[in-house]
């Protein structure tokens, strides 16, 4: 169960095809530690945010509920989007998409 939130002010897709989650906050030290749990999500204090591993076959939309759900189950941290949140390199229906899980009032928790 989360014991922390943290705003979510920018959506980003890198050149790498990689997915930022930007954070208000800029992050704190302990979110290095997610990458212990194996599942694609890493912290890059660089950026201020939480990063996949790659897209390969994933949407952007499905990572983005993934970082959610792992920063969650990892950390302990709530991640929530930010309503004037930035969504950069994504389309409209890509930013749609991520949008859509916010608006399911599950936080963009994906099934694993």
């Amino acid at each position: 169960m989360a014991t922390e939130s943290e705003v979510v002010s920018k959506v980003q897709a890198l050149e790498s095809g990689e997915i930022l989650l930007a954070l208000a906050s800029g992050g704190g030290a302990s979110y290095q530690h997610v990458y212990r749990a194996a599942r694609g999500v890493y912290w890059r204090g660089d950026l201020g945010g939480f990063v996949s591993s790659g897209r390969k076959e994933w949407t952007y939309a499905k990572w983005f509920a993934h970082i959610v759900a792992i920063c969650s189950d990892e950390l302990g941290v709530e991640l929530e989007l930010a309503d004037n949140a930035q969504f950069v390199g994504l389309s409209d229906q890509q930013q749609a998409e991520i949008l859509a899980h916010k608006s399911r009032g599950v936080n963009g928790r994906v099934d694993r």
